[in-house]
């Protein structure tokens, strides 16, 4: 049986939602950059901030998520406790960006046998995803991850400059 994380071990849907939205800003500068050597970066942010997502839903309905990275995985496990994020109509495209988010996971290292391409296309596919998962949220999760611009993450400060 896998681990899990739940509410007592620190986690919290809104510092999760607010992790994911500050990856997938990030991995949205980095696809649309022009140096092509961020593409890798930018699929593993993908991957971070849909995983997180998926996690924060997750802990904010079973009050637990399961110690993986398969976003297939983590998807199923969503899918039955929110049903707007069922991939209908159109599951071709969103199935594929899913399959290759999955695989994303696997530029945190470099040059591992597994690693995918990444082009600055995916992530019209990856936006479409995001926001299907986010138009399946109920509105409190939606407005956590919408928030912008905060200094408190998690309990710490977020500084523009050094306060060492």
């Amino acid at each position: 049986m896998a681990k899990t994380y739940d509410y007592a071990d620190g986690y919290r849907s809104a510092g999760l939602l607010q992790a994911a939205a500050d990856h997938l800003s990030a991995a949205q500068t980095l696809f649309k950059d022009e140096n092509v050597e961020h593409l890798d970066s930018a699929g593993y942010l993908a991957h971070l901030g849909v995983e997180l997502m998926l996690k924060a839903m997750l802990l904010h309905t079973v009050r637990e998520f399961p110690e993986t990275h398969s976003l297939e995985g983590l998807y199923g496990d969503v899918v039955p406790h929110y049903p707007k994020a069922k991939l209908r109509g159109c599951e071709r495209p969103y199935r594929g960006i899913l399959i290759a988010l999955d695989k994303f996971y696997a530029l945190r290292y470099p040059s591992l046998p597994e690693s995918p391409g990444v082009s600055r296309g995916d992530w019209s596919a990856i936006k479409l995803f995001v926001d299907r998962l986010r138009e399946a949220m109920p509105t409190e999760l939606r407005k956590e991850f919408d928030a912008r611009g905060q200094a408190e993450k998690s309990g710490r400060i977020v500084l523009d400059r050094d306060h060492r």
